[in-house]
C-alpha cells in the first residue's frame, strides 16, 4: 500500500487490484477499512499517516464531488452542469452531478439536503429548462403581444427563445399535459404557425372582397392593421 500511494498519491485502491507480482492489495485494503474496530492502535494510526487514506471511500467521494459543483456554481451561478464536463483537473463533475440527480432515492437525507441548499440546484434538468423557456416565452407576449417568434430570436441575455418555441411545436406529443395548457393560456399562441397564417390572409382577404366586391388586390395593399394583404 505504501509503494502504491508513493506512485499514485492516494490510497484508493480498486477493490480488484492486484500488483505486478500478483498480490491483492485491493481485497486486502478493503479488508482493513471494513475490520477496523479489530485493528491496533498503532495500525490505524500508521493507514492513517498515509496520504490521502480514508475509511469511508463513498462518503470521500462524496465530499469530493460536492465540493466540486460548489466551486462550479461559484464560478457559473448555476448547476446545470453539462455531462461531458470536467474540471481542469481532470474531475468528471458532469457523470457525478447526473449519478446524483438519478439516484436521488439513494441519497442520505444531510446529502439531499445540502444539494438542495446551493444556489440553481434542480433535480429534473429537463423541467428546469422548459421553465426557463416558458418564462421568456411569457415575457415576450407581454411585450409584443403574440406569440409567433421567429425561429432565429434571442433574448436580451442571448437565450435562443425561437429555437425554444419551435422546439414545443414539433414536439407537442412529447409535452406533459399541464404543460400544453400553460402554452395554450399565453395570448394567441398556435401550434401551426403556417396554419395560422393561412386563416389570417383568408381572413382579411374576405373582408377585402366584402368591401371592394372582388379579389385582385394591389401587390402593395395593406389593411388598415397594417396587414400586407
Amino acid at each position: 500500500l505504501q509503494v502504491f500511494v508513493e506512485k499514485e498519491g492516494h490510497a484508493r485502491v480498486p477493490q480488484s487490484y492486484k500488483t505486478e507480482d500478483g498480490y491483492n492489495l485491493g481485497s486486502w485494503v478493503a479488508r482493513q477499512r471494513s475490520s477496523k474496530h479489530q485493528l491496533t492502535l498503532d495500525q490505524i494510526t500508521r493507514l492513517e499517516s498515509l496520504a490521502g487514506w480514508v475509511w469511508d471511500v463513498l462518503e470521500f467521494q462524496w465530499e469530493e464531488g460536492f465540493s466540486n459543483l460548489k466551486k462550479y456554481i461559484e464560478q457559473e451561478g448555476h448547476a446545470i452542469v453539462s455531462r461531458l464536463y470536467e474540471t481542469n483537473d481532470g474531475y468528471k463533475l458532469g457523470q457525478w452531478v447526473i449519478s446524483r440527480r438519478s439516484r436521488k432515492e439513494r441519497l442520505t437525507l444531510e446529502q439531499i439536503t445540502r444539494l438542495e441548499s446551493l444556489n440553481g440546484w434542480v433535480w429534473d434538468v429537463f423541467e428546469s429548462k422548459w421553465e426557463k423557456g416558458f418564462l421568456s416565452l411569457k415575457t415576450y407576449v407581454e411585450r409584443e403581444g403574440n406569440s409567433r417568434v421567429s425561429s432565429n430570436f434571442k433574448t436580451e441575455e442571448g437565450y435562443n427563445l425561437g429555437r425554444w418555441v419551435s422546439g414545443q411545436r414539433t414536439k407537442k406529443d412529447q409535452l406533459t399535459p399541464e404543460q400544453i395548457t400553460r402554452l395554450e393560456s399565453l395570448s394567441c399562441w398556435v401550434w401551426d404557425v403556417l396554419e395560422f397564417q393561412w386563416e389570417e390572409g383568408f381572413s382579411y382577404l374576405k373582408g377585402y372582397i366584402e368591401q371592394e366586391d372582388h379579389a385582385r388586390v394591389p401587390q402593395s395593399y395593406k389593411t388598415g392593421e397594417g396587414y400586407k394583404l
